[in-house]
């Protein structure tokens, strides 16, 4: 099993997480980017095209700056 800590769904099930924004301490809330995924389900977090990243995936968009979100300065609460 997989359970995420954000929405507590099993992501095996290739659920869509049910956190919709983030809010950041210089002007948040941001609406998080859903998957677009054209082939199939997301390779890392494994939902389907249309729905929500799980925090931490590794293919998730950074709906303020457009970069990596595990990666990027911007959000904080979704690494």
């Amino acid at each position: 099993m997989a359970i995420c800590e954000t929405c507590h769904q099993e992501m095996l099930l290739s659920v869509g997480c049910t956190l919709k924004r983030f809010d950041d301490m210089n002007g948040g809330p941001y609406l998080r980017i859903p998957y677009e995924g054209e082939h199939g389900p997301c390779r890392d977090c494994l939902v389907l095209s249309g729905q929500l990243h799980h925090p931490g995936c590794s293919q998730e968009r950074c709906p303020k700056c457009n970069g990596q979100a595990i990666s990027c300065d911007c959000t904080d609460c979704l690494n």
